[in-house]
């Protein structure tokens, strides 16, 4: 009788020699699917029913990345796996995208694949581990500036947003750009600030989203009197996150704050006046605006006030991170404290603005409440000789 010694193999050739066969083992079809959430990692599609008749099946396909048999698409890549069921070289994908994958000249490589693989898995656990405090409702506002349309996309919200999700599929969407080219008349102001007080009101009923969310997401981008006016209709009560659409790269989301320095802003007086003179502020952050680009009446009859940022020069491209947003709520509301102990709120606050789009709804929103400044709001329109009032705002907001 032969002596088995530790170095005897009694389960035969080393398992990377022995080819697997094709149907995977139940607890890798399991982690597979749960990884992907039922959805094809290339297209998003849900695979756990028919498109056509909404009946539950299983309409997806556990693809290779790297091919089972090497003669395959991709099956003689260099770093082709010992264990070829391995769940890292695993994609849940629909039917159609799995042929599409394998079709001749395709040019998908496996390297392609396994990045698509991550990013879908990587987005499914961190939905998942999303926290029930972190619910939001998203409130999104579109309106055209001047004839020029503008658009929010509801992927791009959702990233932006993370780790708060939506408490629901349903957005309060204020959509007004079918209203292009009209935005500047009287008409569509009137129209523009019926619409938001309804749908706001809608949203936060006692058994709305918004109560039921206790916090609002905002994507707005639109003119700037109808974004002040849609702040003034936002309650202080709850908290509210806004966000800023960027330009490069084009995104919702705020950047690192590592990446960009803090910026600072900057209170002054332009031109003194007694405390009986009704007072002005300008608000130059995304351009810069003079004294003399004001109203004569103005330039003549306030005091003049100016928030800007300090040490350097005002810019559309200024607001990166969200703590730059949070830290103009303090100089706004450091403002308002400063004038209305001047002036007291006998007089309307005469707004100046050039900021960008959340700064603009945050005006609305951040007024104090012991001060509770009217607004009247001006816009500069070169077409209309420069700045009009377009938009007076009552400190009971009942207007």
């Amino acid at each position: 009788m032969g002596v088995v010694s530790e170095s005897t193999d009694l389960d035969g050739p080393p398992f990377e020699n022995v080819r697997p066969g094709r149907k995977l083992k139940p607890y890798l079809q399991t982690v597979i699917w749960s990884r992907s959430a039922g959805r094809c990692a290339l297209c998003n599609k849900d695979v756990t029913e028919s498109e056509l008749t909404l009946r539950p099946g299983t309409k997806a396909e556990k693809a290779h990345i790297v091919a089972y048999s090497k003669g395959g698409q991709r099956g003689s890549e260099s770093d082709r796996p010992s264990d070829i069921n391995a769940i890292e070289n695993l994609i849940l994908l629909c039917q159609p995208c799995h042929a599409d994958i394998d079709a001749p000249g395709n040019g998908f490589t496996s390297k392609q694949l396994r990045q698509i693989k991550n990013d879908h898995e990587g987005r499914i656990r961190r939905l998942a581990e999303l926290s029930p405090e972190n619910k939001s409702h998203v409130i999104a506002f579109t309106s055209p500036i001047g004839s020029l349309a503008v658009s929010i996309q509801k992927g791009h919200a959702f990233q932006a947003m993370l780790p708060r999700y939506p408490i629901d599929r349903e957005w309060t969407f204020i959509d007004l750009t079918g209203n292009t080219g009209q935005a500047e008349t009287a008409d569509f102001l009137q129209v523009a600030k019926e619409r938001i007080k309804r749908e706001i009101r809608i949203a936060s009923d006692a058994h709305g989203p918004v109560q039921r969310a206790q916090h609002i997401s905002l994507f707005a981008i639109g003119p700037i009197p109808q974004l002040i006016y849609l702040g003034t209709r936002l309650s202080d009560k709850l908290p509210l996150d806004v966000f800023q659409r960027h330009r490069a790269p084009e995104t919702w989301a705020w950047k690192s704050p590592e990446d960009h320095p803090p910026v600072a802003y900057e209170f002054r007086t332009l031109k003194s006046a007694g405390p009986s003179a009704p007072p002005a502020l300008i608000l130059s952050l995304s351009g810069r605006i003079h004294i003399g680009d004001l109203p004569v009446s103005i330039q003549t009859s306030h005091a003049i006030y100016e928030l800007t940022l300090k040490d350097a020069t005002p810019t559309p491209t200024f607001l990166n991170a969200k703590r730059d947003a949070d830290a103009f709520r303090n100089a706004y509301h450091d403002a308002q404290s400063f004038i209305a102990d001047v002036h007291g709120n006998g007089n309307p606050l005469s707004l100046f603005p050039a900021v960008p789009a959340p700064l603009a709804v945050l005006i609305g929103r951040e007024r104090l409440r012991k001060i509770r400044f009217a607004f009247d709001v001006y816009e500069n329109d070169k077409a209309k000789g420069g700045f009009t009032k377009q938009l007076e705002i009552s400190n009971d907001d009942t207007d």
